[in-house]
């Protein structure tokens, strides 16, 4: 009997050490956004690219989205602060109409990095953050004026973790990142139907992001990382 206890305590002090050894490999291999220092983050579409929202058979593409936040030395999530413009929707029937995004003070918050070894690259998932009971707000007008409003799309806040973003080192001097998105929200159809989709639909956004670290003005390195 006392033979069975000392084996089935060696037992359990194997699998406890077990663990602790897991756990800690799992700490070693957490990803990391690396830069030369505290500063800030800016980024821009890929030139010749646009970001787009799609509801059903009706697609929101800007030809500008502006990406700033603040960036320490090191840090696991990334606080982001979108500027969408030149925006238009897809043509149906061969007519295109005008939109605008309203972010109302709606951030997005990047987390959860994991490493693709087999791709070289790395997972995100990204989460809506806004004040309050705000929304992000996508609007459609039949002409650039914004005199005639066909519907507004909401964005909801609190969407959170939504996977499908790629981050992927772009290696130079310094070296940046491409953000590649590729995520679902859920959205709300404030008007036309016919023209913008059903009252409730989830949207994919689409788009490619070339993100760059500054100290000052000065450019610095942005590098993702698994630490060793």
């Amino acid at each position: 009997m006392i033979r069975n206890l000392k084996a089935l305590g060696l037992a359990l002090v194997a699998v406890f050490a077990m663990s602790a050894m897991a756990a800690s490999a799992a700490q070693a291999v957490t990803p990391t956004l690396v830069t030369g220092g505290a500063g800030t983050v800016e980024g821009d579409q890929v030139t010749g690219t646009v970001h787009e929202f799609t509801v059903g058979a009706r697609a929101v593409n800007c030809k500008k989205a502006h990406f700033k936040g603040n960036s320490l030395a090191s840090q696991t999530t990334l606080t982001i602060t979108p500027e969408y413009s030149e925006c238009g929707t897809t043509p149906v029937l061969g007519v295109s109409l005008f939109a605008t995004v309203t972010m109302n003070g709606c951030d997005y918050l990047f987390t959860n990095l994991s490493h693709n070894a087999a791709a070289g690259d790395y997972n995100s998932d990204v989460s809506i953050i806004c004040p309050g009971t705000s929304k992000i707000e996508v609007h459609i007008y039949s002409n650039s004026g914004e005199g005639s409003e066909i519907c507004t799309l909401t964005i909801e806040s609190d969407q959170t973790d939504l996977s499908g973003n790629t981050i992927t080192n772009v290696a130079g001097s310094p070296n940046d990142l491409l953000i590649h998105h590729n995520v679902k929200v859920k959205t709300e159809n404030h008007g036309n139907q016919t023209i913008c989709g059903a009252a409730t639909s989830e949207a994919e956004y689409h788009g490619t992001t070339t993100l760059k670290a500054f100290i000052g003005a000065n450019q610095t390195t942005l590098t993702a990382i698994t630490d060793a």
